[in-house]
């Protein structure tokens, strides 16, 4: 195979996987609705991650898609992710910012090893 030939196979092959993708968008409820504008994203076969959205954006994507989210601490900084399957699908908003009434709490917790260590956790306090 020539060169121009294989470049060709690829471009096709990054086509169907896009037209893959946007099946799979069509399958997810409510993604019509989302006026967050052109975001960062990460698409898998059964993931959807939104990248870092502000909270303004966090509350246009609950609203959209519905549901119980579920809240976690992200692995740096004050930020959480939110997510919930959707028909099959499993959507994040990745490092958001947290409500108002949400702060992150680290707290040291003593790890009964041999030899023992102290970790710093994280967790999610909102009141």
């Amino acid at each position: 195979m020539n060169t121009k030939n294989a470049i060709k196979t690829r471009l096709l092959k990054q086509i169907e996987q896009a037209q893959q993708e946007i099946k799979k968008l069509d399958e997810i409820p409510g993604f019509e609705k989302i006026e967050i504008g052109d975001i960062g994203y990460f698409f898998t076969e059964k993931q959807f991650d939104f990248d870092h959205l502000k909270r303004e954006q966090i509350i246009d994507v609950i609203k959209a898609l519905g549901g119980t989210w579920e809240k976690t601490p992200s692995s740096e900084g004050a930020k959480i992710n939110y997510s919930q399957t959707i028909n099959g699908y499993f959507i994040r908003m990745w490092e958001g910012e947290p409500p108002p009434n949400c702060k992150i709490i680290e707290y040291l917790e003593e790890i009964p090893a041999q030899p023992a260590r102290t970790v710093t956790k994280r967790k999610l306090q909102c009141v």
